[in-house]
């Protein structure tokens, strides 16, 4: 009778753990819309800076990631998202999120500034609170998850 139980309880832990592990697959990126996979060759990161920031008021410290981003492409931008990866000393992503450089929106009141024209860059720096305190400085990755063309300039 035990051993019916232990093998009971086996298999249900090997089915949860087989099912999680499809759930946290679900939670993985999502394969990149047409217009992102061929636009993005097109843009360019540089002068990334990935380190830890000091409020000089509340004295807070959390990851800062700055850097420019340039659109080398014959199109407007309205919308540019980064995944940023923080990675830990092995090098082991510990944290991901998700940043704006270009958002325009209907309820941004766009500016001829807030788009990304063609042969334009823009600056951006993000900060990253919610990090965990084993992030690396300098320890990131940046891909260009999401891009949206706008109208012709």
């Amino acid at each position: 009778m035990n051993t019916i139980l232990i093998r009971i309880r086996r298999a249900a832990f090997v089915a949860l753990i087989v099912s999680s592990s499809f759930v946290l697959k679900g939670c993985s990126s999502s394969p990149v819309d047409a217009v992102t996979r061929d636009y993005r060759s097109l843009l360019v990161i540089s002068q990334l800076n990935a380190s830890y920031y000091t409020e000089p008021a509340t004295k807070a410290k959390y990851p800062l990631i700055k850097g420019s981003l340039s659109n080398l492409g014959p199109k407007p931008l309205i919308v540019v998202e980064f995944t940023v990866r923080f990675k830990d000393k092995t090098r082991n992503v510990i944290w991901e999120e998700h940043a704006y450089p270009v958002y325009v929106s209907n309820f941004s009141f766009p500016e001829p500034s807030q788009i990304l024209k063609p042969g334009a860059k823009t600056r951006f720096a993000f900060k990253a609170p919610k990090c965990p305190p084993e992030w690396e400085p300098g320890a990131v990755d940046v891909e260009i998850t999401k891009v949206v063309l706008g109208t012709s300039v």
